[in-house]
């Protein structure tokens, strides 16, 4: 059977339900989300050291990059929060 993209989530965090799905395939290059971490990146550009790194299990981290920019992610249902 051929692979079928799922579509991109209609809330954020993502709802359980969502997260939870067994078809695992997403395809992130067809967000709206990750155009603009493209942007960033070539905002950005390489010469800044990552710094301040903070993670979380359970899929939230982030970092700084100098003191030019700051990124946060969290992967899907956040179970700190429930959401």
């Amino acid at each position: 059977t051929p692979v079928v993209c799922r579509g991109p989530p209609s809330m954020s965090p993502v709802p359980k339900e969502y997260d939870e799905d067994p078809n695992r395939w997403v395809c992130e290059h067809r967000w709206q989300g990750v155009l603009a971490m493209v942007r960033f990146r070539r905002q950005v550009g390489k010469r800044h050291q990552v710094h301040d790194k903070w993670d979380e299990d359970g899929g939230i981290f982030g970092y700084s990059l100098g003191e030019v920019g700051f990124v946060a992610f969290s992967r899907g249902y956040n179970n700190a929060t429930g959401q």
